[in-house]
């Protein structure tokens, strides 16, 4: 059965099951928000909201952001996001040992910055 597809392909394989029926998948969030990898905003996933608490004004965010980054913009932090140590094989291993059955990774974060990184090298596990 399909359990990853490449995100940088137009080809994407899809089950014939539903998510419902499969039961366990993994989504992933991963994206320019991760280069500055902060969040202040108790029991929020601030990091992922980074931008969005710069935008607003959230006082801790902001106090961070202009003391590491000069208050540089925030997409300015695109060019930096190179997953250097990222190996799909390893992460497609892993999620079949989990037992996953299919894999979801978010190709355009809320954002807006867009995610073209291979999920897997193998479309198909055994």
């Amino acid at each position: 059965y399909p359990l990853c597809a490449l995100a940088v392909s137009d080809e994407r394989p899809v089950s014939t099951q539903s998510t419902w029926e499969l039961k366990f998948g993994i989504f992933i969030h991963w994206g320019v928000y991760a280069v500055p990898a902060y969040g202040c905003v108790p029991g929020a996933n601030a990091a992922e909201w980074y931008e969005r608490y710069l935008m607003d004004g959230v006082e801790c965010n902001v106090d961070f952001h202009n003391r590491n980054y000069g208050g540089a913009p925030y997409r300015g932090f695109a060019p930096d996001f190179h997953a250097n140590l990222y190996n799909p094989d390893d992460w497609a291993d892993l999620f079949e040992k989990s037992g996953a059955k299919y894999v979801v990774i978010t190709s355009k974060h809320h954002d807006g910055c867009a995610v073209g990184i291979r999920i897997c090298s193998r479309v198909e596990f055994r």
